[in-house]
């Protein structure tokens, strides 16, 4: 049960005008009222938490990443390729998103990418944010949870993402806000 001061986002009107806007610009595709409010575009101040001197580090990581994919970004069309710092076995890795703006790549974006626990979802709408690389998908588990949540390899797997698929994932976590939970009692009466 929801208190006073929350605010069930799947029947805001500010996030349905926010969804239909989106599809008719061809960023939404799939059953909008399936996101639990409007995807969050930021990842906050994360680094700060995970690699406070994330800047200083890029350089070395990039020197060192591995090439996991090459592609074409949704909507520009530029050629983009994700790149992994380490290459594997590491519990938290690194993927950088670059783009090719004709001379050189430019790092658009970093990310953390953390090792996730194996499931099978349904999509069931996907989102893709204005740089093609990035994308949310809200899937429903068998048996499991309706989930909404960032893809790292959005641009690359864009294709997988189609809503009515069933795709394997690897489902992890990383809270961006954190709050303390309120009670609340319900007195049940027999009539």
């Amino acid at each position: 049960m929801q208190g006073d001061e929350e605010t069930d986002l799947r029947n805001n009107d500010e996030s349905k005008d926010f969804f239909v806007a989106e599809a008719a610009a061809g960023r939404l595709e799939g059953d909008a009222s399936a996101f639990c409010g409007r995807p969050f575009l930021s990842f906050g101040d994360m680094w700060d938490v995970l690699a406070p001197d994330i800047d200083d580090r890029i350089a070395r990581y990039l020197q060192l990443a591995k090439l996991c994919g090459n592609f074409r970004a949704a909507g520009s069309g530029a050629s983009a390729c994700y790149l992994d710092y380490p290459e594997c076995g590491a519990l938290v890795g690194v993927r950088m998103a670059a783009v090719d703006n004709g001379e050189n790549a430019e790092l658009e974006t970093v990310y953390p990418v953390f090792v996730g626990y194996p499931a099978r979802a349904d999509i069931v709408a996907r989102y893709d944010w204005d740089n093609g690389l990035c994308g949310f998908v809200s899937v429903s588990v068998p048996e499991g949870p309706s989930l909404d949540f960032f893809v790292p390899s959005y641009g690359m797997s864009r294709g997988l993402c189609v809503p009515g698929s069933r795709v394997g994932i690897a489902v992890s976590g990383l809270a961006i806000k954190l709050g303390k939970i309120t009670s609340h009692f319900i007195i049940l009466e027999r009539l």
